[in-house]
C-alpha cells in the first residue's frame, strides 16, 4: 500500500550527499524493521528519461524524455532505499532515517529520484511517498550466523545497513543483551564531511558496550582532512587489504590478530593522519579464522562469506 509521508530533517552533507528523515502518514507507523532492511522511497513529479538504443557494450542508453512542446515529461519513479537508522530509532521517534547520493549515469544524466530528493526544499516541499512494506535480507541473523568475527565494509552510501547494525548492537548492549562477537566496521567516502556518521560511530566505538572497531578513511583528502583526527587515507579496497593482512598469494591474516596490529598502529600514531601502515615484516599471529565479511562492491576474501551490498545507489 502507498503512503505519503513528510521529510522532518533533511541535511545535505556535499552537492551530491544528503541524509533526511521521514515520518511516516498522519495515524500511521512505518512496519517493524531488522536493521539492514529497506523500504520503497516515491514521488510523482520526477523528470522521466526513455531509451534511446545502446551503448557499443550493448547496454541500454537513456535520454530525457521530452514532450511535442519541448517540455520535460515529469511521472512517478519508486526506488528501494536501505534504512540507516536502527530499528530503536524507529521505535523510539517514529522516522526512519536515509543516507543518499546523487546517482549520475554513463549518459550523463542524475538519477531520477536521487536528484529530487537532493534538491527538495524542504521548508516548501516535504512530501515523500513510500511503500508500507518494509523488507529485506541483508541482517545479521541472514548473514553472519555462526560466525565469530563480522568485518563490514562500505563504501558511500554503502554504509546505510552497518550503521543501522551498529547502532542497534549498541542498544542492545547497553540494555543488556550484548552480542559477544567482534565487529569492525570500515566506511571509504571520497571526503570526511561525506563520511557522515563517523562520529557517532566512534562515540560507540569509546563506550566499549560491545566489542567495536571503526575505521574510517577518505580517497581524496584536503588538508584539513588530514588533520581532522582519527580518519585514515585511502581507498577500501587497499585498506580492507590491509585489515586482513592479505598478502600475495591470497593469504590473509584472521580478523582478530589484524584488529590487534591495527589498533596498535592507530595508538602510535595518535590516530591521525594517514592510513596506519603494518610494521616490516609483521606476520599473521594466528591462521585465517572464521570471519564473516560484509562488503558493497564484489571481492573474495579468504576465511569467510563475502557479504555483498550494493548499497543505495538510486
Amino acid at each position: 500500500m502507498r503512503r505519503t509521508g513528510t521529510i522532518v530533517y533533511k541535511r545535505n552533507l556535499s552537492p551530491i550527499l544528503t541524509i533526511f528523515r521521514v515520518a511516516p502518514e498522519a495515524g500511521h507507523t512505518f512496519p517493524p524493521s531488522i536493521a539492514g532492511q529497506y523500504i520503497a522511497l516515491g514521488r510523482g513529479d520526477v523528470p522521466l528519461t526513455k531509451r534511446a538504443g545502446e551503448w557499443p557494450d550493448g547496454r541500454p542508453r537513456y535520454v530525457p524524455d521530452i514532450d511535442e512542446a519541448g517540455a520535460p515529461r515529469t511521472g512517478r519513479a519508486v526506488r528501494a532505499y536501505t534504512i540507516a537508522s536502527a530499528p530503536w530509532e524507529q521505535e523510539a521517534h517514529g522516522y526512519l532515517e536515509f543516507y543518499v547520493v546523487l546517482v549520475i549515469s554513463r549518459d550523463g544524466l542524475s538519477g531520477r529520484l536521487s536528484s529530487q530528493l537532493l534538491r527538495m526544499d524542504t521548508d516548501n516541499d516535504r512530501e515523500l511517498q513510500y511503500v508500507d512494506r518494509i523488507a529485506g535480507t541483508f541482517t545479521l541473523a541472514e548473514r553472519t550466523a555462526g560466525y565469530a568475527h563480522v568485518v563490514m565494509v562500505g563504501t558511500g552510501t554503502g554504509l546505510s545497513p552497518f550503521v543501522s547494525m551498529v547502532k542497534q548492537l549498541q542498544e542492545d548492549a547497553v540494555a543488556g543483551r550484548r552480542d559477544d562477537r567482534r565487529f569492525t566496521l570500515i566506511h571509504a567516502n571520497r571526503t570526511n564531511d561525506e563520511l557522515a556518521y563517523h562520529a557517532e560511530l566512534f562515540e560507540i566505538e569509546r563506550a566499549r558496550a560491545f566489542d567495536f572497531m571503526h575505521l574510517p578513511t577518505v580517497s581524496r583528502p584536503a588538508a584539513r582532512d588530514r588533520n581532522a583526527g582519527p580518519v585514515g587515507v585511502g581507498r577500501a579496497n587497499n585498506v580492507l587489504r590491509h585489515v586482513l593482512g592479505c598478502r600475495p598469494g591470497g593469504r590473509c591474516c584472521s580478523p582478530a590478530a589484524t584488529r590487534r596490529e591495527w589498533r596498535t598502529s592507530r595508538q602510535r600514531q595518535g590516530r591521525r593522519g594517514s592510513t596506519p601502515t603494518r610494521k616490516s615484516g609483521s606476520r599473521c599471529a594466528v591462521p585465517p579464522g572464521r570471519g564473516a565479511v560484509g562488503v558493497d562492491f564484489g571481492a573474495t576474501v579468504r576465511g569467510g562469506p563475502v557479504w555483498t551490498n550494493r548499497g543505495n545507489m538510486r
